[in-house]
C-alpha cells in the first residue's frame, strides 16, 4: 500500500516579540539545555560556526527548530557516518537541532 501525505508543513519565523515564549514554550525547564545543545552541536559539526544569532522557527505541526540567522551556508560534516557537504543555514540548524534532540532524549 502506497501512502502519499500531501499536505505541506509550514514553517514561521518567530518574530522578534515572541522569541522570548519560544523556549519555554516547547522545551520547559528544560530550554537552556537544549539550546546550549543546539549550539554545540553545529560547533561539532561545522568547521564555518562561529556563534552568531539565531532564528527560532514554529512549524504547523507544533514541531520547531533553531536556525543560525547568517544566510551563508555551512561545512557539515558528521564522522558517524561520513557525510561531508554545505548546507544553507535554515537545513544546518534543523541538522543541529536534530542532533542535539537526539542526545538529550538518551540522557
Amino acid at each position: 500500500m502506497n501512502y502519499v501525505n500531501e499536505s505541506r508543513i509550514e514553517v514561521r519565523r518567530v518574530p522578534d516579540a515572541e522569541r522570548l515564549d519560544f523556549l519555554p514554550r516547547h522545551f520547559g525547564r528544560l530550554m537552556i539545555i537544549v539550546e546550549r545543545a543546539v549550539y554545540a552541536h553545529l560547533q561539532n559539526l561545522s568547521p564555518d560556526y562561529r556563534g552568531g544569532y539565531w532564528d527560532y522557527l514554529d512549524l504547523s505541526n507544533g514541531g520547531c527548530f533553531m536556525a543560525p540567522a547568517d544566510p551563508r551556508g555551512y561545512r557539515i560534516e558528521v564522522e558517524g557516518n561520513g557525510f561531508r557537504g554545505k548546507l544553507d543555514a535554515e537545513c544546518a540548524g534543523i541538522v543541529a537541532t536534530l542532533f542535539a534532540l537526539c542526545h538529550l532524549s538518551m540522557q
